[in-house]
């Protein structure tokens, strides 16, 4: 039974949760509190995606990746034991053992700086060797920062004829940043408008970041993961508190023949400025 198969069926099952803080299994990452010097730590990550029928949520996806290999690499996992017990009428009962590794947290000065449509499935710098889907989009998360990285994390988000504010710049001084994006639409300033208020999104993400993932490894074998980050609704409400406004600062760019990153004809990117705030991000 596939992986999804088996998921699909879950929504009949009995669960049996045991939970630990310390059970001996691996960790995903290191858990470590944002703002540490800690040997190793990474402050640029990457995340991927395959191609969904909507590209958006083939970007989207690799940006809520991105977003969750910082958390995990940054705050505290928690890990639990479960056994499943699945009702099919197809195959009939079966249990299957499984650890699942969560971080809920909040982060503040996190977000994606940048994205890559990858047409030949060789990775960031060729870390595939061919052997990562075709058509894949990849997404590149950073620290307030430590944005510079980025280009040489994923170098590839960063060429061609895009604008200076695209090339993982730093925000202005006292300015909170994000970037959004959209795809074509009829109207191709309706592209802009939609790239604007993702911007503020990423903008509040920034600020503070809600994490909600989890990883469920399956000891059969096949993993599946969800990847949740939106801001706080404190966030959210600064950020539009100044949308429009003279104290909100908005760059544009309607690609009009495909050269950005995701390699797509009359996409809309913006950045979108706010002032930095003091709103509190701590632990939920």
């Amino acid at each position: 039974m596939s992986l999804s198969g088996r998921f699909g069926a879950c929504l009949a099952l009995i669960c049996v949760v045991v939970a630990c803080s310390s059970c001996g299994l691996p960790v995903r990452g290191a858990g470590r509190e944002s703002g540490s010097e800690t040997k190793g730590a990474r402050y640029c990550v990457t995340g991927s995606s395959d191609p969904w029928i909507d590209s958006f949520n083939t970007w989207e996806d690799a940006s809520q990746q991105a977003m969750k290999e910082l958390f995990t690499e940054l705050r505290p996992i928690g890990l639990r034991a479960a056994v499943v017990t699945v009702n099919s009428s197809r195959d009939g009962d079966w249990a299957e053992q499984m650890t699942i590794s969560e971080v809920k947290a909040m982060l503040s000065g996190a977000g994606v700086v940048g994205w890559w449509l990858d047409r030949d499935g060789k990775g960031p710098l060729g870390i595939c060797g061919n052997r990562c889907n075709k058509a894949t989009v990849w997404a590149v998360a950073c620290l307030d920062g430590q944005a510079g990285q980025a280009t040489a994390v994923m170098p590839e988000a960063f060429r061609g004829a895009i604008p200076s504010w695209m090339r993982a710049a730093p925000a202005p001084a006292g300015r909170v940043c994000g970037i959004g994006i959209s795809g074509p639409t009829i109207v191709p300033d309706d592209a802009l408008t939609n790239a604007v208020e993702d911007a503020r999104r990423w903008a509040a993400l920034r600020i503070c970041a809600v994490g909600d993932h989890a990883f469920i490894d399956y000891m059969s074998g096949g993993t599946w993961s969800f990847a949740d980050s939106v801001p706080s609704p404190e966030a959210f409400a600064w950020v539009r508190s100044h949308a429009d406004t003279e104290a909100e600062s908005v760059l544009k760019w309607l690609d009009i023949g495909g050269d950005g990153p995701l390699g797509t004809a009359g996409m809309g990117y913006a950045r979108v400025c706010v002032p930095a705030t003091t709103v509190e991000c701590g632990e939920p």
